[in-house]
């Protein structure tokens, strides 16, 4: 499983020209997740448990604080192309689960994240979407597990 995280203070997205999520202000983490083949619910609440621990905001130019311990707005949107692959320039997704065994896992990852009264989103398994985002930093982390 791969995450994309962005550190946001503003986000809109849209979905077919309707306004899904608008957040004006405030500190906010795009959360774009890759689900491949070999990720199972099983794993999923260690990767909860780490993901929410990980020392990736800074304070004073020193990472040092955690999501639960700043708890910004998490806004979780599904994104096969983080597991993409390329070879001779061509892209391919080999690497993707059945859909319908991904969208189970992220489902279940959403539900494991809300446990932890975390302010949250989550858009639908899949969607496309128009995303407006004004990041932070720029802070983006890339993490496998």
């Amino acid at each position: 499983m791969k995450f994309l995280l962005q550190k946001a203070s503003a986000i809109k997205i849209y979905k077919n020209d309707e306004a899904l999520i608008d957040i004006p202000a405030g500190l906010c983490f795009l959360i774009y997740v890759g689900i491949e083949k070999g990720d199972e619910t099983k794993d999923l609440t260690l990767i909860v448990d780490n993901l929410l621990n990980l020392q990736l905001i800074d304070e004073n130019n020193k990472f040092k604080k955690s999501i639960k311990d700043i708890r910004p707005h998490l806004i979780f949107i599904s994104n096969i192309t983080l597991i993409a692959a390329f070879k001779n320039l061509r892209i391919n997704f080999n690497q993707s689960l059945d859909k319908k065994l991904a969208q189970d896992i992220f489902d279940n990852l959403i539900s494991l994240v809300e446990q932890h009264n975390l302010p949250i989103s989550k858009i639908d398994f899949g969607s496309q979407l128009k995303i407006q985002a004004l990041n932070l930093g720029p802070v983006n982390f890339f993490i496998s597990f």
